[in-house]
């Protein structure tokens, strides 16, 4: 039985799903929204919901988790996953990278929103994280670090 991970942006989820056959990434845009293209540039610009969200997105957790080691979600996965007794690990970045981070996601392309978002509520996001009660582990990256090495604590 694999692992569910919730890992914040930026952590270095698709390079590792690229080079890591054992992992697999569930971006939630592609079940959560009906939409021709899910690029980086793309997110937090989908308007129209898929008729089957959340039960899609549950499905698609559960079933993976029996084929892959890791099965990578994102923050709307965990919820979903809290909401249905599906335990998870989290992986985020320590305060102190803030800049870092979004240095990462002007890197990889994604949208001004996206990003401007980031901006304004990243310490909002990683203090929330640090203080979850669901997940079953969490792990905070420090600079430098990606998701790989947080593996590695596993």
């Amino acid at each position: 039985m694999g692992k569910v991970i919730y890992a914040f942006p930026a952590t270095g989820k698709t390079y590792l799903c690229q080079t890591n056959k054992k992992c697999i990434e569930l971006p939630s845009e592609k079940f959560h929204w009906q939409s021709d293209s899910f690029s980086e540039k793309d997110k937090g610009t989908y308007k129209v919901i898929n008729p089957l969200w959340p039960q899609n997105y549950k499905e698609a957790i559960l079933t993976k988790i029996s084929q892959y080691d890791y099965v990578f979600i994102t923050h709307s996965g965990s919820i979903i996953c809290e909401q249905n007794n599906i335990p998870y690990i989290l992986v985020y970045p320590s305060l102190k990278c803030k800049q870092e981070y979004i240095d990462r996601m002007y890197m990889r392309g994604n949208s001004k929103e996206f990003i401007d978002n980031m901006i304004k509520n990243y310490d909002y996001y990683i203090n929330s994280l640090k203080e979850n009660k669901y997940a079953v582990k969490k792990i905070e990256l420090n600079s430098g670090q990606y998701l790989s090495d947080a593996l590695k604590k596993l």
